[in-house]
C-alpha cells in the first residue's frame, strides 16, 4: 500500500508540522541513536521551515498593506485634484490643447441602449408569520 507524504501541502500545515517535529524528536532522538548535534542539525532545518514561512507572511501582510496605502493616496489625491480641474476647464483661458497638455479631457461615451446588459440581484429575506 502506497501512503501519502507526510510532509503537508499547504504552507500553515508545513509551519505547523514543523513546530511539531521540533517539538518531539528530542524525545524519541536516543530510540534513533541521534547525537545532540544532529538533533540540533534537524531542529535547525525546522526553523528554517517556520522561519521562511513567517519571513513570507509578514512580507505579504505588508504588500497588502502598502497597496491598501496606496490606493488611499490616489483616491484622496484625486478628490483634492478634482475640484481644481473643474475651475481649470471653467476657465475662460482653457483649450482644448491645454486640457489635452494637462491630460484633463475624458474619452466620450456613447450610449448605446441595444447593448446594455441588465444585472438582477436576488436577495433573500428572513420572513416571520405570527
Amino acid at each position: 500500500m502506497k501512503h501519502d507524504d507526510y510532509f503537508p501541502y499547504t504552507v500553515a500545515e508545513q509551519r505547523a508540522w514543523a513546530v511539531r517535529y521540533k517539538a518531539n524528536l528530542p524525545t524519541y532522538a536516543t530510540l534513533y541513536g541521534y547525537s545532540e548535534e544532529r538533533v540540533t542539525q534537524l531542529k535547525a532545518f525546522c526553523d528554517v521551515i517556520i522561519n521562511g514561512i513567517d519571513a513570507a507572511e509578514l512580507a505579504k501582510a505588508a504588500a497588502k498593506q502598502k497597496i491598501k496605502d496606496k490606493n488611499k493616496a490616489i483616491k484622496d489625491s484625486m478628490a483634492e485634484l478634482r475640484p481644481e480641474i473643474k475651475i481649470q476647464k471653467a476657465s475662460t483661458v482653457y483649450t482644448q490643447g491645454i486640457g489635452a497638455a494637462l491630460g484633463i479631457v475624458g474619452s466620450e461615451t456613447n450610449f448605446d441602449p441595444t447593448t446594455v446588459k441588465t444585472k438582477v440581484y436576488l436577495e433573500k429575506h428572513l420572513m416571520v408569520c405570527r
